[in-house]
């Protein structure tokens, strides 16, 4: 949780630390790119039975959104994970031929084991084209899935597949994430998030201090003694050690 009122914008999102072209036994590490919107394209499977794309993760996922440069025309693609012992055949769904931008999706198998790949130990999975390749994909990325459900505002308690406005506000805190199957337990995600910011004035009154920031009030009172309700201040002047007392017996007008 962050424990920072004001926030505005908070974004999660899936990623891969991992991604690997086995290019005949020639690595090439395009995991940086892989991971960056846009950019500059890389080769993802270019040959037939010889070329392995390898996307792995430090914790186990069971979707990777991809976004093309040059859409890719194959064949048959299989994808297989490490079992613990080999490579077994995984079951997709979703865009999982690279003919178009997309999220490629699969149910975390039972006995996915780490493995190493290249020099990396990670929970892996490996595309590879066993028939034909009539046009190689190239990529801008793989595993940054930016899908709505994993996208909320504000400092709400976020509610991935909710709809829009559909929020519950959490004392100023992003609460723990529910992603309706979209993660993994475990899994890891990145986030990022902004909030409101003034510039600081400190100045002295009766040796305490003011300074500028933001705020929020809630009032939580006993049952049959009122509504509750919590109201923002996103720019106000904050006494350092304050007090302010709410007599939840008053007559109180909320707008």
């Amino acid at each position: 949780s962050v424990e920072r009122p004001g926030l505005t914008v908070v974004t999660v999102r899936q990623f891969l630390d991992y991604v690997f072209l086995d290019d005949d036994g020639v690595f090439v590490d395009n995991s940086v790119e892989a991971d960056t919107a846009g950019g500059t394209a890389f080769l993802g499977i270019g040959e037939v039975t010889n070329d392995f794309l390898y996307m792995g993760k430090e914790t186990q996922f069971n979707q990777v959104d991809q976004s093309n440069d040059v859409d890719g025309a194959y064949t048959l693609l299989v994808y297989t994970y490490w079992d613990g012992s080999s490579w077994s055949v995984l079951a997709t769904a979703g865009q999982d031929d690279y003919t178009a931008d997309g999220v490629l999706t699969f149910t975390a198998p039972g006995d996915w084991a780490k493995t190493t790949v290249n020099g990396v130990n990670a929970y892996w999975i490996r595309a590879q084209e066993t028939s034909a390749v009539t046009t190689p994909v190239t990529l801008f990325s793989v595993g940054r899935t930016f899908t709505a459900a994993l996208v909320e505002n504000t400092d709400f308690k976020v509610a991935p597949g909710a709809a829009d406005g559909v929020t519950t506000t959490k004392d100023g805190a992003i609460a723990r994430i529910a992603s309706g199957g979209q993660l993994e337990p475990g899994e890891e995600i990145k986030t990022s998030f902004t909030y409101v910011t003034f510039t600081s004035q400190t100045f002295g009154i009766a040796e305490q201090s003011i300074i500028e920031g933001s705020a929020r009030f809630v009032n939580n009172p006993q049952s049959g003694r009122g509504t509750h309700w919590e109201m923002t201040f996103p720019r106000c002047q904050l006494n350092n050690n304050g007090a302010m007392d709410l007599d939840d017996t008053d007559f109180q007008t909320i707008p």
